[in-house]
């Protein structure tokens, strides 16, 4: 029969199988591109696998010179090395002095790098001891900072 309000074709929508179907074959390519490779590999012990590039650091530092991101530094810093040297944790939280604030910070940059390089995979075993090492530096300058100063520090 005839429809007496016939309007022509329904209006087409935009399919979301397409780009479900794409993702599923990409998924499927990967699969078989790792299959593949280690089928044809000359050692039957090694495997295929897929790195991924090294993620962000987890601390959003930001490198600018405003007030607010040397200011997160400084407590991060601080904090961090309240953790690593627990015998001065009372004089970490009492010091203002600006040689100290800025180890604070250049603490927290440093064992956030660490912590960073520590998660990546391949391990980059020359950057981690290097920075390992400047941690510890650093450490070793605040306690002597602290030990080596006077009352008038921590005003």
């Amino acid at each position: 029969m005839y429809e007496p309000y016939c309007y022509g074709e329904p209006p087409r929508k935009l399919s979301r199988g397409l780009p479900i179907g794409i993702t599923l074959l990409a998924i499927v390519v990967i699969g078989a591109y790792l299959f593949v490779s280690s089928a044809l590999s000359n050692d039957p012990h090694q495997t295929s696998a897929i790195v991924l590039p090294p993620t962000r650091p987890n601390v959003k530092i930001a490198l600018s010179f405003s007030e607010g991101a040397t200011m997160r530094l400084m407590h991060l810093g601080r904090a961090r090395l309240g953790m690593a040297l627990p015998r001065y944790r009372p004089q970490l939280r009492q010091a203002r002095e600006p040689c100290l604030l800025d180890l604070f910070e250049a603490y927290a940059l440093a064992a956030t790098t660490l912590d960073d390089l520590m998660q990546e995979y391949p391990a980059r075993v020359e950057l981690i001891s290097e920075y390992r090492q400047v941690c510890s530096d650093l450490q070793a300058e605040v306690v002597v900072l602290l030990t080596l100063t006077d009352e008038r520090l921590f005003s």
